[in-house]
């Protein structure tokens, strides 16, 4: 369970930091958090489909 904080914390960090570099003003927020949930979906994506392997 601590594994999914890290992740989530982690994708919280890299996602708020790219919307800061990359986005203007009034979208960072926006784009900050439809970043994280594109992240968070896809390594939720990616452990299911390797479950089955370990």
């Amino acid at each position: 369970m601590i594994h999914l904080g890290h992740m989530l914390l982690l994708s919280g960090l890299l996602s708020f930091y790219f919307a800061f570099l990359l986005a203007d003003k009034r979208r960072r927020l926006k784009y900050g958090f439809s970043l994280w949930g594109i992240l968070v979906a896809a390594s939720l994506g990616l452990s299911l489909l390797m479950y089955p392997f370990s």
